[in-house]
């Protein structure tokens, strides 16, 4: 996709693995958490960019970089929506920042937005899901997320 000259990108990579070890078929899709407009109120994003997973179970996306001082509103994010064969789709969002402007693995972005340690435990910053009857749904785990599914 063509990005006008205000608009600064990075390229997003990942790769899925099924639990066998063989490359996972699906795809990715970016949704931006608002309409994201130019200095000039042109719209920049307002639908969701998707990624398809090739025959090595990888993509490959450039997007518009979440803290363009030029783009707003600011503060926007992409909510991200994982879809492959045989798994259960999962959702997340993640601030694609501008960085040093070089390619990004998505699984490392996302690692890096967990930033609250508790006792060798991490615990992502998110909002508390809804009560169930064993207590508030936040997800709780050791070390950094596995994605192989």
């Amino acid at each position: 996709m063509a990005w006008p000259n205000s608009v600064t990108v990075r390229t997003v990579t990942g790769t899925y693995f099924t639990a066998s070890g063989s490359p996972a078929k699906g795809r990715v899709t970016f949704t931006p958490s608002s309409r994201v407009l130019d200095q000039y109120d042109a719209v920049v994003v307002e639908s969701s960019l998707t990624a398809t997973l090739n025959t090595s179970g990888s993509f490959s996306i450039s997007l518009p970089v979440t803290d363009n001082p030029l783009l707003y509103p600011n503060q926007w994010l992409y909510n991200v929506k994982v879809k492959l064969y045989g798994a259960k789709p999962y959702e997340f969002a993640v601030y694609i920042p501008y960085g040093d402007g070089t390619s990004i693995d998505l699984a490392e972005q996302v690692n890096s937005s967990i930033d609250t340690q508790v006792t060798g435990t991490t615990v992502a910053s998110a909002p508390q899901g809804p009560m169930c009857p064993r207590g508030a749904s936040v997800v709780v785990g050791q070390g950094l997320p596995n994605y192989t599914i």
